[in-house]
């Protein structure tokens, strides 16, 4: 603001103003005005009179005139952007100030008295890698090279994206102090995890027999919410869990005692039914005098529960020596139909799955003639039934060695994947003893593409997943350094990531030694849960002597 300055005082002028030869002073005052009503922005006034009296000061009745010389109006300042160009190359900002003279509220041109730029930094991005993401993962990071040396430094960053990227979070040991084996996951509708297994130990209560079968559920960051366990005075063990559209749980295994009134063979299968609280609704033991085993359990859109497994007797009508069946239930835990089918040999069912018609897909091996021609020592097999039990096909698939085919999953469009491993060369050359495969096949069981991967170590398939978008999320094994350093060569966990068409676009190897057995990817394809079991190894800081089972759970961003 500019302001006029003048020595508060007064100015004296001796002038002839009488005839008597007295002299009359003239006196001048200035002083500064802060009267709103007479200057809006402060000023001075000009107060000029003759001091008649002469003591030295204009008093009301000597004035004879009056003025108020005002200062500017108050300062603005007026910040509008510059785009790049000759005065700001990465562009910036006008800062322009001065006196709003004419009072109008707005600076104008003739108004201005000092104007500066303030420019911008130059932008950078980077794009790398991301150690905690699967390769093909990359972040990209951005921001202004404040000190313009052309690095984008870590304090200069504005912002992080990260692109394909599944990262490992967390790691959790699920045991007790003996023995934990045959690791299941599944998600529910609020995206908890549940890990079902067989303990040697205690979990929850007592132990009851010689192996229990224990049950957690826990939340996405790997707290515990509940834990049951249970068992016969036997043996009893689960190898499968699902949950229905209400965050009910189901859990399907072996017993080889009584879980639900009197033991009917050699070993029953069994189904139990939990309340998203871990109250038992109801549990199901069925079998014939042999073995009875049921190893997969899922969910329709109905909530009807589908179990499949393997007899080596008659719940249907046998084939002969080991047969498949499925088992169809309502939620309430009434059977609404079983089928049993087979060779008359080995005939093993591992999974089931179901479509998105509700039809049902089983999986499995077989060393004789189910579908067609025998092509090696095993061969895997799949069979689908409509939603009432109406065999719609049965396919047989194979190489020239053993094949064997662990789990299945279905897509959105009908189309079924089915993984294992192979000793022969299916879809690849074989590398070494065992490679790891995957298989898509259509909605009416035909081949469309294969995967097969190995080493001169050990790999296999054990689980499989599909996402909202049909990505594809294969877990299992490796022996050798596949995808990371395996100097000892452990059986390490592998996770893949696929497109529907099985092409590869991440993998992840874990690192420590260990088996997995099961995946799982929650409803809103955000978290990504494997779990298996460890020996003797250290899982990020948590100790494990004997066998537990571990709990992965990672991110994608």
């Amino acid at each position: 603001m500019f302001k006029l300055f003048l020595i508060l005082g007064s100015l004296l002028f001796v002038s002839c103003t009488g005839n008597d030869g007295k002299d009359a002073l003239q006196q001048l005052t200035v002083l500064s005005d802060a009267s709103a009503e007479n200057c809006p922005t402060g000023g001075t006034t000009v107060i000029a009179g003759i001091d008649s009296n002469g003591n030295g000061q204009l008093d009301e009745g000597e004035v004879t005139s009056r003025q108020h010389i005002c200062n500017g109006s108050e300062p603005l300042t007026l910040v509008t952007i510059e785009e790049p160009g000759e005065n700001c190359e990465f562009g910036g900002s006008l800062i322009q100030t001065g006196l709003d003279d004419n009072q109008n509220g707005q600076l104008d041109v003739d108004e201005i008295t000092s104007f500066e730029y303030v420019c911008n930094d130059p932008v950078l991005t980077t794009v790398t890698d991301e150690p905690m993401c699967f390769p093909g993962g990359k972040t990209i990071s951005t921001g202004y090279d404040h000190d313009n040396n052309g690095v984008l430094e870590e304090s200069e960053v504005s912002s992080t994206t990260y692109i394909d990227c599944v990262y490992l979070r967390s790691t959790i040991l699920v045991g007790s102090d003996l023995n934990e084996s045959n690791a299941s996951i599944s998600t529910d509708i609020s995206g908890n995890i549940i890990v079902a297994g067989s303990t040697d130990g205690q979990m929850d209560a007592t132990p009851i027999g010689m192996k229990d079968v224990f049950v957690r559920k826990i939340d996405a960051e790997g707290n515990s919410i509940w834990t049951k366990q249970f068992g016969s005075i036997n043996n009893d063990f689960v190898f499968s869990s699902t949950t229905d559209s209400v965050g009910n749980i189901y859990i399907t295994g072996t017993t080889s005692g009584n879980l639900e009134g009197i033991g009917i063979g050699v070993s029953d299968a069994f189904l139990r039914k939990y309340d998203p609280d871990g109250n038992v609704i109801w549990t199901k033991q069925f079998g014939t005098v042999a073995e009875d085993n049921a190893y997969s359990v899922v969910t329709d859109s109905l909530d009807n529960v589908i179990v499949a497994g393997t007899t080596m007797g008659s719940l249907e009508t046998s084939m002969g020596y080991l047969d498949g069946f499925i088992r169809k239930f309502n939620s309430d835990g009434d059977v609404l139909w079983t089928r049993q089918f087979g060779t008359g040999n080995f005939d093993r069912i591992e999974s089931v799955t179901v479509g998105p018609d509700d039809s049902i897909t089983a999986c499995g091996n077989t060393p004789g003639n189910f579908a067609g021609i025998t092509n090696g020592d095993y061969d895997f097999i799949a069979t689908q039934y409509s939603p009432d039990g109406t065999l719609i096909w049965a396919k047989q698939y194979g190489s020239s060695g053993a094949d064997y085919i662990t789990d299945i999953a279905s897509l959105s469009d009908g189309r079924v994947i089915l993984v294992g491993y192979t000793t022969g060369s299916l879809y690849n050359q074989n590398e070494g003893a065992f490679d790891a495969i995957a298989a898509i096949l259509s909605p009416e069981g035909n081949f469309i593409s294969g995967l097969q991967i190995g080493s001169l170590g050990d790999e296999k398939f054990t689980s499989v997943s599909v996402g909202e978008n049909d990505e594809i999320y294969l877990s299992g094994t490796s022996s050798s350094s596949l995808y990371s350093s395996n100097p000892e060569n452990y059986t390490q966990p592998v996770l893949l990531i696929t497109d529907p068409g099985l092409f590869i676009y991440e993998s992840l190897q874990l690192p420590y030694s260990g088996n997995t057995q099961d995946i799982s990817v929650e409803s809103s394809g955000e978290m990504l849960i494997v779990a298996g079991t460890v020996d003797a190894s250290s899982v990020d800081g948590l100790s494990t002597v004997l066998s537990d089972v571990f709990v992965s759970i990672l991110r994608k961003q």
